[in-house]
């Protein structure tokens, strides 16, 4: 029987419109040269548009006519008119406008760099982390060792995301290199390609200061290690089904289960049902969860989501917690493991980025171009 092959799968290697990511056989992962004024990660001169202070945002407008909304920061004044830095972290959804956060914001797997301007930057760490001393030690530390870079003297405060970290709050000397090399890549580029405003105020029309990494290069950001491949035509037949497959509101696994999608205007509800699977509720929880966070990866779920798991006791809910952390790093987005509601259902939540891959024209486009 056909399968795909484990690594990066590209229509072409010169200027690619399409790229699957496979692990174990499977599609993992589906990205498209994003050719949109509004990419993800690129940063814009916008002109505010309105203000809505009982929600603290603002919303704005880029140079090709996008509406763009932003949160608004503590004591921000921008009035209509005025033009403002935006980073862009959301593409467009159903009526609501792109979603953006306020100034320069440069995201990658391991780091964020946030522009402060000033002639020596700092070392955040994720609010997220609980703060202990021995997270105080690791961020001397990684300062020093960054320093040692000379990535503190770009003007950007490095913030060292969660996905940098073991469950338990440590960093290996391996990532440490890892978030240096990242973080070197992305101020690299930006000194490169962006086109900095040097006083907002001479500024008079809105304009792209920054297009962002393209696709290709934040493939090889986040899957360095993986082979390169050209997709054959077994592969666009293979990648088509498992498109189908993926987008279906029921999808089988291995074991006989059965996961249930379906969506919501406030949530994406996932039903785990047993089906014709003979396991037990412990083991079959484990043996899904790979199954489950493919199909949130893949499809791009986002927002809150809540899993109807089956019954568990506290020690299995403990493991599946410990688990879904491991496996929610292989998603760029890391999704957030919140824990056991009261009425059992593990809740997530996963930040907003792509459309959702049922949704996502440019894909089903490059598809039907190759197949008919």
């Amino acid at each position: 029987m056909f399968s795909l092959n484990d690594g990066l799968l590209f229509d072409r290697l010169d200027d690619p419109q399409l790229c699957a990511v496979i692990e174990g056989d499977r599609l993992v992962d589906l990205w498209t040269a994003d050719n949109s004024f509004s990419r993800l990660g690129s940063v814009h001169l916008a002109r505010v548009t309105g203000r809505f202070d009982q929600h603290k945002r603002l919303k704005g407008q880029l140079a090709d006519g996008s509406a763009v909304s932003w949160q608004a920061k503590d004591r921000t004044k921008q009035q209509e008119g005025q033009l403002v830095l935006v980073t862009v972290t959301a593409s467009a959804r159903e009526n609501k406008p792109v979603q953006a956060v306020a100034g320069i914001e440069l995201p990658g797997q391991y780091v964020t760099l946030r522009w402060h301007g000033k002639a020596i930057g700092i070392v955040n760490i994720s609010r997220k982390l609980r703060p202990s001393a021995q997270l105080d030690r690791q961020r001397e530390k990684i300062t020093e060792a960054c320093r040692g870079a000379g990535l503190l003297n770009a003007g950007f405060m490095l913030i060292i995301r969660r996905s940098a970290f073991t469950s338990d709050g440590m960093m290996s000397a391996v990532l440490c290199e890892a978030v240096i090399a990242e973080a070197a890549q992305i101020i690299e580029h930006w000194q490169r390609d962006g086109d900095m405003p040097t006083d907002l105020r001479v500024e008079t029309q809105a304009r792209v200061v920054y297009a962002g990494l393209s696709v290709t290069d934040t493939l090889r950001q986040m899957e360095e290690n993986k082979a390169v491949n050209l997709l054959t035509d077994e592969d666009w037949q293979m990648l088509r089904e498992q498109v189908e497959q993926a987008c279906r509101s029921d999808i089988i696994t291995k074991d006989g289960a059965v996961i249930y999608v379906e969506q919501t205007r406030a949530a994406f509800m996932i039903d785990i049902d047993s089906a014709q699977s003979k396991l037990a509720p412990g083991p079959l929880s484990v043996a899904i969860l790979p199954d489950l966070f493919a199909v949130i990866r893949l499809r791009r779920l986002a927002g809150k989501i809540l899993v109807d798991m089956p019954a568990l006791t506290k020690s299995q809910r403990t493991d599946i917690m410990h688990q879904a952390d491991e496996l929610a790093r292989r998603d760029l987005r890391f999704p957030e493991c919140l824990g056991f509601t009261r009425s059992g259902m593990l809740e997530l939540s996963v930040r907003h980025g792509r459309p959702v891959l049922d949704k996502d024209d440019r894909v089903q486009a490059v598809i039907k171009t190759k197949l008919g």
